[in-house]
C-alpha cells in the first residue's frame, strides 16, 4: 500500500466508526423510548402521587368528579417543583398519563444528548457519552422524583452553556442561561440551588482576579435569585414543623451527621440497585458503577499523571465539569438525608457525580484501543438495557390486572382508602403510593399523602371546609391493622394481608374484586367477590 492510500484508509475507518456510533446511539434511544411507551404502569415509587395531583389540577371543578369537595388548588406563581404538574395537567395532551410519557421521553433523549454535547464541546471522545445510558434509571427516577429527574439533563445543559459564558460571553448565551435557571426553578428547587451554587463556583474560579468580570458573569442569576427569595419568604410552613430550617440543620449536623457517614459509602450502589433484591441489587449496581469508572481506574495506576490531568482541567475549559464533579461529591457527603418533607436528599447527587466523571473521562479518553473501547461500551449498554427491560416486564406481568377495569364504573363519585400491607417489588417499596392510580384512572377521590405535605409541596391542598377524607394510612405495612377512620370511605383497596386477622376489613365492607395480591372492598352490597386472573 502506498503512503497516499494510508490516510484514506484511516479516514474510511473513522467514518465507519462514526456511523456505528450514531447507529448505536439511535438504537439505544429508540429502545428506551419503546420501554417508556409500552410499560403500562411505571415502577417508580412517588410517581402515582404526582400523576394524581396533576389529575386533580386538570379536572377539578368538572361535573365528572368530586375533587372540588375535598381539594383546593393554589397559585403556581413563585413556586418551584411545578413543571411536571403543569406539563401533565395541560389540555394539550389527551390524558395525564400520555403527558407523563412525553415528559419521560424528553428525559430519555435529553440525558444522553446533554452528555454528548458536553463531551463534544470539550473535544472529547463521544463513545464515552453512550455510557450515560447506564445512569438513565438512576435513584431519582426509580423513586419517582419526577421533578428532579428532568433537572439532571437541564443542569448539564446549564454547565454546557457556562463554558461559553465564562470564555466567550455574549448576550445570547447569557439570556439562555437566565431562561434555563428560571426553568430549573420551575422543575425543582433543590436542583436549582445546586446548579446556582455550582455556577457561582465556576465564575469565582474563572474570574477570581477580576471583580468586574465576576459581577458581569453573575448577572444572569438575578431573575432566579429573585424567584428563590420570593418563594422562600412566602412559602407555606407547617404549624407542626417544630424547629426552623436553620435550627433543624444545626441539630442534624450536631447529632446525626457523623453516624450517617457509613451509609454514604454506598455511593457506588445507589444508582441501579433497584434491579434486584438485597445484596444482588447492590452487586449489580456496583458492577455498572465499575464499568463507568474503568477510565478512572486505569488512570489511578498513574497518580502523578492523574493529578497533572486534574490540574490541567482546572486551568482549561473543562473546569466547570471538574467543579460539577467535585461539588456533586461535596453535596453527597455533606447534605442531610432528609429535612422537613424533603427526603432521600444527598443520594440524589450520585448521578451527577458519575455523569461529570464520565464527561471528563471522555475528554481524557485514556483507552486508546478502539476495539476494546467499542466492545466495552456496547456490552455495558446492552447489559443495562436487558436488565432494566426485564425489570419493567416482570413488574408489568405481576400487575397485569391492576388497571382501570379493576375499579367499578361509578368510582368517579366514590372515595377510596388503602391498606398496602405488601409494599415491595424486588425488595423495594414500589407499591407505597399506588392507590393514587384510583384518582388517575377513575377521577375518584383517594387518600394520598402529598396533599397533606406543606414545605416544598405542590399547590394542591386538602380542603379544610370540604367533605371529610381520612388521612392516608401509609404505614399500614408496619402497623398491620385496619384504620377505623377508613369507615368513612366507600372503597378500601388492600394489597397483601395482615397477620392474625388484625387487618381484616370489618362490616359494612364486603369484598368485590381481587386480582393477585390486590383486593377491593366496597361498602354494603351483596358481598360477592369477583376474582380477576391474569
Amino acid at each position: 500500500m502506498s503512503p497516499s492510500e494510508k490516510p484514506a484508509s484511516r479516514n474510511l475507518d473513522s467514518k465507519s466508526c462514526d456511523y456505528c456510533f450514531f447507529a448505536l446511539f439511535a438504537a439505544l434511544v429508540g429502545a428506551h423510548l419503546i420501554l417508556v411507551w409500552t410499560v403500562k404502569v411505571f415502577p417508580f415509587i412517588d410517581l402515582p402521587d404526582h400523576l394524581a395531583t396533576s389529575t386533580i389540577i386538570r379536572y377539578i371543578g368538572q361535573p365528572t368528579n368530586r375533587f372540588a369537595e375535598f381539594f383546593s388548588v393554589g397559585s403556581f406563581l413563585f413556586r418551584p417543583n411545578v413543571l411536571h404538574l403543569l406539563f401533565c395537567s395541560s389540555d394539550v395532551f389527551p390524558t395525564v398519563e400520555l403527558a407523563n410519557r412525553v415528559y419521560y421521553s424528553l428525559y430519555v433523549v435529553l440525558l444522553p444528548l446533554s452528555v454528548l454535547l458536553l463531551i463534544r464541546k470539550l473535544n472529547g471522545d463521544l463513545w464515552y457519552g453512550l455510557l450515560s445510558f447506564l445512569l438513565l434509571y438512576n435513584l431519582s427516577v426509580s423513586w419517582g422524583f419526577a421533578g428532579f429527574t428532568l433537572s439532571i439533563p437541564v443542569s448539564l445543559i446549564i454547565f454546557l452553556l457556562t463554558i461559553d459564558h465564562l470564555h466567550r460571553p455574549g448576550l445570547l448565551v447569557g439570556a439562555a442561561l437566565t431562561a434555563l435557571f428560571v426553568l430549573l426553578f420551575l422543575i425543582h428547587a433543590l436542583a436549582t440551588v445546586f446548579a446556582v451554587s455550582g455556577f457561582v463556583l465556576c465564575c469565582l474560579l474563572c474570574h477570581r482576579k477580576s471583580p468586574r468580570d465576576l459581577s458581569r458573569s453573575l448577572v444572569v442569576l438575578v431573575p432566579v435569585a429573585v424567584l428563590i427569595v420570593i418563594w422562600w419568604q412566602n412559602r407555606e410552613v407547617s404549624t407542626e414543623a417544630g424547629p426552623g430550617f436553620l435550627s433543624s440543620l444545626f441539630a442534624y449536623y450536631r447529632r446525626s451527621y457523623f453516624p450517617s457517614l457509613a451509609g454514604r459509602l454506598r455511593l457506588f450502589v445507589f444508582d441501579n440497585y433497584f434491579l434486584f433484591k438485597g445484596i444482588n441489587g447492590c452487586i449489580v449496581a456496583a458492577v455498572f458503577s465499575l464499568l463507568l469508572a474503568v477510565p478512572w481506574i486505569s488512570s489511578a495506576t498513574r497518580p502523578a499523571a492523574l493529578a497533572a490531568q486534574v490540574l490541567a482541567w482546572a486551568r482549561s475549559r473543562s473546569a466547570p465539569i471538574l467543579i460539577l464533579m467535585g461539588w456533586s461529591l461535596v453535596c453527597f457527603v455533606a447534605l442531610p438525608g432528609e429535612i422537613f418533607n424533603f427526603q432521600i436528599l444527598y443520594p440524589r447527587f450520585s448521578v451527577m457525580f458519575f455523569l461529570a466523571g464520565l464527561i471528563l473521562a471522555g475528554v481524557a479518553a485514556p483507552l486508546k484501543n478502539e476495539r476494546v473501547k467499542v466492545l466495552w461500551v456496547c456490552i455495558a449498554c446492552l447489559l443495562h438495557f436487558t436488565l432494566w427491560s426485564d425489570y419493567f416486564r416482570d413488574f408489568e406481568s405481576r400487575n397485569a390486572s391492576f388497571n382501570r377495569s379493576f375499579f367499578p364504573e361509578d368510582s368517579n363519585r366514590k372515595t377510596l382508602g388503602a391498606l398496602i400491607y405488601d409494599i415491595k417489588f424486588r425488595g423495594k417499596p414500589i407499591y407505597f403510593h399506588f392507590p393514587s392510580y384510583y384518582t388517575v384512572w377513575t377521577q375518584g377521590v383517594a387518600t394520598f399523602r402529598i396533599v397533606d405535605l406543606i414545605d416544598f409541596a405542590p399547590p394542591v391542598r386538602r380542603k379544610k371546609e370540604g367533605s371529610y377524607l381520612p388521612y392516608f394510612k401509609e404505614w399500614a405495612w408496619a402497623s398491620k391493622s385496619f384504620d377505623p377512620h377508613y369507615m368513612a370511605v366507600d372503597y378500601v383497596l388492600v394489597r397483601g394481608s395482615a397477620p392474625l386477622g388484625r387487618g381484616d376489613i370489618p362490616p359494612p365492607f364486603n369484598p368485590i374484586k381481587s386480582a393477585g395480591k390486590w383486593r377491593l372492598y366496597g361498602r354494603g352490597g351483596e358481598g360477592r367477590s369477583e376474582s380477576v386472573t391474569r
